[in-house]
């Protein structure tokens, strides 16, 4: 019988294949620590998703905006009286106003009577034409008026801005419907005379 002893090819394999699964077991056992230090430190590399800061680093614009401070009304802060220039502003309009009125009424009656004698008239004609030329003096007269109220609007609107006392509030009031009153009775007027004059 011969000393050395032939081993079958399953037997070679089996020894082969357990060299080579210790093999890796080794490797494993070193490599692991660096593997698992690699995905920790990974972890802390994704990107964040968070909003950076705008002062977080040196040569981005700043997003921070300056404070700004309303100030509080109060309730029981003391009336202003309208100012001198004020005053004489608003005696102004109203002088202008009643100027206005004046002259409209004035010319009314002249008016109405070249109207009526021009509605049947041709328009060549010079009743027709005298008609026509006392109809746009009375037209410019409520206009005139018309841009008093405008601007007794804008000084109404701004007492009431600049809380301005009940008084001076009441008195714009007053104007303003009174004169307002007497341009919506000219509007009136005037529309009828247009109509007769386009007869």
């Amino acid at each position: 019988m011969p000393s050395d002893v032939t081993m079958l090819p399953e037997a070679r394999i089996t020894i082969q294949m357990s060299k080579r699964l210790l093999f890796q077991t080794i490797a494993l056992a070193v490599l692991a620590p660096a593997l698992l230090g690699g995905c920790v430190n990974a972890k802390t590399d994704y990107p964040s998703f968070a909003l950076p800061s705008a002062d977080e680093s040196e040569g981005r614009v700043s997003m921070r905006f300056p404070s700004v401070s309303v100030p509080e009304t109060s309730q029981n802060a003391e009336p202003e009286a309208m100012p001198a220039e004020l005053d004489a502003r608003l005696a102004a309009i109203n002088a202008q106003a009643s100027t206005a009125g004046q002259r409209f009424d004035k010319g009314l009656e002249s008016a109405r009577q070249s109207i009526a004698a021009a509605s049947d008239a041709p328009t060549d004609t010079d009743r027709w034409a005298r008609a026509q030329v006392q109809y746009a003096d009375l037209a410019s007269h409520h206009s005139a008026g018309r841009l008093a109220l405008a601007e007794l609007d804008l000084i109404a609107a701004r007492a009431h801005l600049t809380a301005a006392s009940d008084d001076d509030i009441q008195a714009l009031a007053q104007l303003q419907t009174s004169l307002a009153t007497e341009l919506d009775e000219q509007a009136r007027i005037l529309a009828a005379f247009n109509a007769d004059l386009e007869k």
